[in-house]
């Protein structure tokens, strides 16, 4: 499959979560593909960009708590920061790896 940019709505999969969740972003960085906003490498604020991924196998509720984005396209900046893509993962502090699903696009 071949690399695409994240969007608002990417689907996201912890392998310590009990569902998948979505990225979010609070706000656009000025760049859209289609009507949907193109995230960066900042986009990693647990609950506020990382949801909730249920019930997390470590213990307890997931309240995702990440370290920045790994894996980023790095020849392609978005207000300053890389964007992320298909192939850019992120880990939670808790333990979970983080990969992505669905750009969202």
């Amino acid at each position: 499959m071949a690399e695409e940019y994240l969007v608002q709505g990417a689907l996201l999969r912890c392998d310590k979560g009990e569902h998948d969740s979505r990225l979010e972003m609070e706000k656009s960085h000025g760049v859209y593909i289609g009507n949907k906003a193109v995230a960066n490498k900042n986009d990693y604020v647990g609950i506020t960009n990382i949801k909730s991924f249920g019930s997390c196998s470590l213990g307890g509720l997931c309240i995702p708590n990440t370290y920045p984005w790994e894996e980023c396209h790095e020849k392609t900046m978005i207000t300053d920061a890389e964007a992320l893509t298909t192939a850019s993962i992120i880990q939670c502090k808790k333990g979970g790896h983080i990969t992505v699903k669905d750009s969202g696009q």
